[in-house]
């Protein structure tokens, strides 16, 4: 019985006294990219950057450790490129017998034009559905009066209903009295006994 105690014990003093694991920082590159964008293109790559990383021991599993590498993550995805650049895709007619001297303005006076006229298509747009709202808040409002106006009128009926009962009521109690008055009046007087 106390040989199975101890080597139980040795056995756990042996892992409480283990020396920790301990990490090789891999040496550092430079930041550097590893794909650059081709200027002039209407389309950007997406940019990988490198980061390296150390031996470690996996902090979900002890028993397993990562060696040395790289892992590489994308920076920025792919885009389209903005840029003015020296290249200016039109697909309007240009006039190619100017030569290069002037095909720069008119590539610029192209998307100029095409710009002005995308605005006034959004002007337009703009214009119309604010002419919409502008006949449905009339209408709306034209209700709205009507809606008053009907209901000033079902107010003075009301009125006028409650003041018909009243003298409906004064008179019908008025005809009991008469009625009441001439029934006495009637009556032959007989001798009590």
């Amino acid at each position: 019985m106390r040989l199975p105690t101890i080597i139980t014990a040795c056995a756990l003093t042996t892992a409480c006294t283990a020396t920790k694991p301990t990490f090789y920082p891999a040496a550092r590159m430079p930041d550097t990219v590893l794909i650059q964008p081709q200027s002039g293109s209407v389309r950007l790559q997406e940019r990988v950057k490198p980061y390296p990383v150390g031996r470690y021991i996996d902090p979900n599993n002890g028993q397993i450790m990562h060696e040395s590498h790289t892992v590489y993550r994308v920076e920025s995805p792919a885009r389209w490129s903005l840029s003015g650049g020296d290249r200016c895709i039109s697909t309007a007619p240009s006039n190619r017998a100017q030569g290069p001297k002037n095909s720069d303005t008119t590539c610029a006076k192209d998307e100029l034009l095409m710009e002005v006229n995308r605005q006034k298509a959004v002007t337009r747009t703009v214009v119309q559905s604010s002419e919409a709202v502008s006949s449905k808040l009339a209408a709306l409002a034209a209700t709205l009066e009507e809606n008053r106006k009907a209901s000033g009128t079902s107010l003075e009926l009301r009125q006028q209903l409650e003041e018909t009962k009243k003298r409906l009521e004064r008179l019908e109690h008025e005809s009991r009295e008469i009625r009441e008055t001439t029934r006495s009046a009637s009556r032959p007087a007989t001798a009590e006994w």
